[in-house]
């Protein structure tokens, strides 16, 4: 015998609630990327911790803090010897689609817009080998009431090989921020 409850004042006896079908449809998507990602690549990750922010980064990679005057600064060594570096500040460099050392008419990167953890962002990845591969956005948190004191964020890698592009690529994604342990000058 098929007992059926009492249907919530709105709904009608035996339809399914919007929130009930957002679980419906989200846990087999959990489901396939949980399994999609094998132990082996968990295994292989790290979470990278700068303070102000964190990464999930291939566990070979390595973080180097440099000394910055008015920013927070550091590097990511990567695999074969590349790395990328970042610039949490007031003035970090533009990402831009040609380096300033090209002719400004050869556009080498692809650069498109993202949201990552909340913040717009702007994510450049190269059309070729060469190029640069990074994030940037232009607001995290205003450290004052003024326009002048808010905090900026840029990472990126240059030239980068593809294990490495790819790699980074993927932990831009995964960027976290925490605005109680930010960057102050």
């Amino acid at each position: 015998m098929i007992y059926w409850k009492k249907a919530p004042k709105g709904m009608v006896p035996g339809s399914i609630d919007l929130f009930d079908m957002r679980k419906i449809i989200l846990l087999p998507i959990i489901i396939l990327c949980l399994c999609s990602a094998s132990k082996s690549d968990v295994k292989n990750m790290q979470i990278m911790d700068f303070g102000s922010f964190t990464m999930i980064v291939p566990k070979e990679w390595k973080k180097t803090k440099i000394q910055g005057i008015d920013s927070d600064v550091g590097r990511i060594e990567m695999f074969d010897h590349e790395h990328a570096g970042f610039n949490m500040g007031f003035f970090p460099p533009q990402l831009r689609a040609a380096s300033q050392d090209d002719d400004e008419s050869v556009i080498k990167n692809n650069i498109s817009s993202a949201i990552i953890d909340g913040y717009k962002a702007k994510i450049a990845a190269p059309l070729t080998n060469n190029g640069i591969t990074g994030i940037r956005i232009d607001s995290l948190w205003k450290l004052k009431d003024d326009d002048y004191d808010i905090v900026k964020f840029i990472l990126l890698g240059q030239n980068l090989d593809k294990k490495n592009k790819t790699a980074l690529l993927a932990a831009i994604h995964t960027l976290k921020f925490y605005k109680d342990k930010q960057f102050k000058p």
